[in-house]
């Protein structure tokens, strides 16, 4: 390991530690001396999920499946019974791959030309491509414990699980995945992401490669002894698909073949705005590209007759759940990637700035006949312009343009045995916040059907703003990239908000109680100062992934004193509520922005989607059973966003006994459902759903409550009907 400023992070220079997991299956292309493996095989996934960006990787890192840099982090969405999905992805796969000239193979068979990688689609599929490997390492290891989450008595699942916990960590969580390619080749790649804002919409990527000759499970053994690797070269690329939940709504565009994303290369001219100073001084063209990143956002799809739905907007269809509609735009991402830093040679390990020596994107179907003509495409040293640029109007041409994959090159090395290679890459993810989704969208909403609102061109140029907030990330964890190493600080550092304290969230009447541990003793991470200043609580309604309301403060300037409760008064029965708690400072240690006050990761507290807390308005035992009620009544699936926010179906029997069983029937007699009431308050909620597990149709229908001090029936109607026109 390698210290900087007392903090600790996987040192490359003396090998990361082995990992402790053994994979326990692999599939062999062929037999071969040593339990060589040449195919690879997935074991698990892990992910971040503590910022605004989250990410799912596998052991062999090719990205999780369509949840890959999903911003923002913790919107799901059921697509059917069976699979509630992660939202918000915005790549199906991302992965590294590799090139190289006159290889031989442990036959000492000649190849003029190798190229392979994490996985084939990746590369796209090239003739004579290599794609075995062999997992070593792989685990999430985070600062310090998740927070312990308690709601209504329930000790509730940690968003983010980790394999071991590290005081010393640089960052708030780390990723390491060490891998061997079957040309001999081991890789460790490390994540870096942060909880806090502004620091929780990128993640840093360290990548170190070295000429080992392992290609087995055993880093103790060299199957590939003193091989020279000429003519070298890496790539990092991405599949787009931004973002899963508007592509898996769009037929034509939600299959793999085909996206209607639109991709660019930003920084072919960079060294011009170098000159001769460096990324914070710099001494050239002010008009020149100012940073290196390979964009990705989502175009419009001329296959949806009838609109352009650049941003895809929600027309409630390919899934399940059902959202209000209107139009709200599912996908507002602008992602990023580009090379921070990359070694000139493999004995010089200054940055050299003319990487990426190659930009390229090829669509997703156009496979390469051989390995030849992969190498000459990914690695000839050229910056190829954008879709646009040459002249394309449709990003979902199937034959020209669709599935841009995106590829940042580095090279080209000559590597003797054992020797390495360090680069290291940020990614980031930006664009409108959900509330403008929803405003915009139903604004370009009612001008379709009818009304006044946003024409396409307005809703886009908005949707467009996106790009400057990328811009901006990226700009900002660039400099600080780059200000750090200058600081003589570890490169991933950052400044430390206090921990976020454990919640304990309590339904009352009439109420919602929030207790918390007190974290105002624990000191900052970087300076062993006490820089505590107070506490702030959130809430939302209805859905935990909307944007969440600060309603108390104390401490700081607020002149509230410091505590560690709170009762939310200003609640209404039977609505679903959803909180957080954070801790902040005073901003006297945070060595960036001295004064900037920095508060602690939303997301480590914040109550999960299916777990709300329920305000109700008594305990007491009722008199009799004259007033019971069902709310809404009638219900109309039309006016769900009116009744309980969040909870489409749901039906509330009000003024119950404290212990009661309700049965529900249809109108010509028939029960549907049987409901123990016996949570000790006087109303219970019902999700319309049978005891055979079937939603209830419109209609008219009774219940009877009956309980030790009487019993009495009484009924409701529903009205169902379709909402995708709303």
């Amino acid at each position: 390991m390698t210290s900087y400023d007392n903090q600790v992070v996987p040192s490359f220079s003396t090998g990361m530690k082995k990992g402790v997991w053994q994979l326990i299956a692999v599939c062999l292309v062929f037999a071969f001396p040593g339990d060589l493996a040449f195919s690879q095989h997935v074991t698990g996934r892990k992910y971040l999920r503590i910022g605004e960006i989250w990410h799912e990787d596998e052991d062999i890192p090719s990205g999780g499946w369509q949840a890959s840099f999903a911003w923002p982090g913790n919107h799901w969405r059921r697509i059917n019974p069976s699979e509630n999905h992660l939202m918000n992805g915005t790549m199906r796969e991302c992965g590294l791959g590799f090139g190289m000239k006159d290889w031989k193979d442990w036959k000492n068979i000649f190849y003029p030309y190798m190229v392979g990688g994490v996985g084939e689609s990746l590369m796209i599929h090239p003739n004579g491509g290599r794609f075995g490997c062999v997992g070593h390492t792989f685990k999430v290891v985070l600062r310090q414990p998740p927070p312990t989450l308690v709601v209504d008595g329930e000790i509730q699942a940690p968003k983010q699980e980790y394999d071991e916990l590290n005081a010393n960590l640089i960052s708030d969580a780390i990723l390491i995945i060490r891998w061997s390619f079957d040309v001999g080749i081991t890789v460790d790649q490390v994540y870096y992401a942060y909880a806090s804002y502004p620091f929780d919409s990128y993640l840093y990527i360290d990548f170190l490669i070295k000429n080992s000759g392992n290609v087995n499970f055993n880093e103790n053994t060299v199957e590939l002894k003193n091989q020279f690797l000429h003519g070298a070269c890496f790539n990092f690329t991405v599949l787009p698909q931004v973002g899963f939940e508007g592509a898996r709504q769009s037929p034509p565009t939600g299959t793999e073949a085909c996206t209607d994303d639109w991709v660019e290369y930003y920084g072919e001219n960079y060294l011009d705005y170098l000159g001769n100073g460096t990324p914070l001084r710099p001494r050239g063209n002010p008009n020149a590209d100012s940073l290196r990143v390979f964009l990705a956002w989502d175009g419009d799809n001329n296959q949806t007759p009838g609109w352009d739905d650049t941003g895809d907007p929600d027309w409630n269809q390919g899934y399940m759940e059902q959202s209000p509609g209107m139009g709200r735009i599912l996908s507002p991402q602008y992602f990023g990637m580009g090379i921070l830093h990359c070694d000139k040679t493999v004995d010089d390990e200054s940055n050299d700035f003319s990487q990426p020596f190659s930009t390229v994107w090829r669509p997703g179907d156009h496979v390469f006949s051989s390995t030849a003509e992969a190498y000459e495409f990914f690695f000839t040293g050229k910056h190829l312009d954008s879709p646009q640029e040459m002249g394309f109007i449709e990003p979902n041409d199937p034959v020209r343009v669709a599935r841009p994959n995106p590829y940042v090159c580095i090279g080209p090395y000559e590597m003797p045995f054992g020797s390495d290679i360090h680069f290291s890459m940020l990614t980031a993810v930006n664009g409108i916040n959900y509330d403008l989704c929803n405003s915009v969208g139903l604004s370009w909403w009612t001008r379709r059907k009818g009304g006044s609102g946003l024409t396409d061109e307005e809703r886009n140029s908005i949707v467009a703003t996106g790009r400057d907030s990328l811009f901006k990330y990226f700009s900002q964890a660039t400099r600080r990239y780059f200000r750090n190493l200058e600081n003589g600080r570890n490169p991933f550092d950052a400044p430390e908000a206090p921990p976020p304290p454990d919640l304990t969230v309590t339904a009352g009447e009439k109420s919602v109680i929030l207790e918390w541990s007190d974290v105002s003793k624990v000191p900052d991470h970087d300076t062993g100062v006490n820089d505590f200043s107070g506490y702030r609580v959130y809430r939302t309604i209805g859905r935990n992934d909307t944007t969440f309301q600060k309603i108390w403060e104390c401490g700081g300037k607020t002149g509230v004193p410091v505590a560690t409760q709170y009762a939310d008064q200003t609640v209404q029965r039977g609505f679903a509520y959803f909180y957080y708690v954070t801790a902040y400072d005073d901003g006297s240690q945070n060595w960036e922005e001295p004064g900037r006050s920095l508060e602690s990761g939303k997301y480590w507290n914040m109550m999960l989607k299916n777990r709300p807390v329920h305000p109700f308005m008594s305990q007491t035992q009722i008199p009799d059973l004259n007033n019971i009620k069902v709310v809404p009544n009638p219900y109309h699936d039309q006016s769900v966003r009116f009744n309980w926010p969040g909870e489409e179906n749901k039906l509330l029997f009000i003024n119950l006994p404290l212990k009661c069983t309700i049965k529900v029937f249809t109108a010509t007699g028939d029960l549907v459902k049987t409901i123990h009431h016996d949570n000790g308050t006087t109303e219970h909620a019902w999700n319309q759903v049978t005891d055979s597990n079937q939603l209830i149709y419109s209609g008219v229908y009774f219940f009877h409550v009956e309980s030790d001090i009487g019993s009495n029936s009484g009924k409701f109607v529903v009205v169902r009907s379709s909402r995708v026109n709303d």
